[in-house]
């Protein structure tokens, strides 16, 4: 439930943000059945007071992997005779196909989804969706015409409601699935704002900044996330990390071994 306008007191419109560029920097989503039941609002910042909850046995779907850039939403105030209401459009590219996504997206038709996102300007995260009514999904599938084009599908994912999107005040992402791998593996030319590496599976991770121009494709403090494998999904994992260096030249995840991947952003 939102809580009434006046009990959070109006301040004056200014910008604020610490960066101004747009797009989504990471995303999650799941499906509202999964969810159990709604957060709570803090009555001081109006936010979210904790993160959504999930049902047993459901997962985060995420984080989505796309090409930076390709992601972003717009939501707008509407009018009709009942008061304002909000319309969300969230869209995102996904270029190239595979059988097994293919089939994947085809299968979302008549879902309706909740979605966590990253912002980049504000560097802060939002939900979009609830318990009871989620985002339709719609995707084109383009195979583009010879082979000069790019094939690309293009998802859209849209919600008119009575409440707008929420702020979290923050998002752990405990339950989440990432995205398959494609077997077998076609060669790819590397992206350069997203790095892939595995567990050191007899011991700890370390991994050198200073090579495969690292530094220039993350700095020296790139977002990572580290995910380990219970033998059947991958889940977000809850390890040290400890740098080596002013500013750092390696990063050392401490896994102890067994399976799981590591991501640089």
């Amino acid at each position: 439930m939102l809580l009434p306008r006046t009990l959070l007191p109006h301040q004056t419109f200014a910008l604020v943000a610490d960066s101004y560029n747009g797009g989504v920097i990471d995303w999650y989503y799941t499906f509202t059945e999964n969810i159990n039941g709604w957060p709570k609002v803090d009555a001081t910042t109006g936010f979210l007071a904790t993160e959504p909850q999930l049902v047993s046995g459901a997962s985060w779907y995420g984080p989505v992997s796309l090409p930076n850039g390709s992601t972003g939403f717009v939501q707008s105030t509407a009018r009709n005779k009942a008061g304002n209401y909000y319309k969300t459009k969230f869209e995102c590219k996904m270029p190239g196909f595979a059988s097994n996504n293919l089939q994947n997206l085809s299968n979302s038709a008549g879902k309706q989804f909740v979605i966590v996102a990253r912002l980049r300007s504000g560097n802060f995260w939002v939900v979009i969706g609830n318990n009871k009514k989620g985002l339709e999904f719609d995707n084109e599938a383009n195979t583009a015409q010879g082979a000069k084009a790019a094939a690309i599908n293009k998802i859209t994912l849209s919600l008119e409601s009575a409440k707008p999107l929420q702020v979290l005040p923050s998002f752990a992402g405990i339950n989440s699935i990432p995205p398959i791998s494609i077997a077998p593996p076609a060669p790819v030319i590397p992206r350069i704002d997203y790095e892939e590496i595995d567990f050191n599976t007899s011991g700890d991770t370390v991994i050198d900044l200073t090579i495969n121009n690292r530094i220039g494709r993350f700095t020296n403090y790139p977002i990572i996330e580290v995910y380990e494998f219970d033998g059947t999904i991958y889940r977000i994992g809850n390890m040290p990390i400890i740098t080596s260096g002013t500013p750092p030249t390696s990063i050392t995840v401490q896994n102890a071994g067994g399976a799981g991947k590591i991501i640089l952003k």
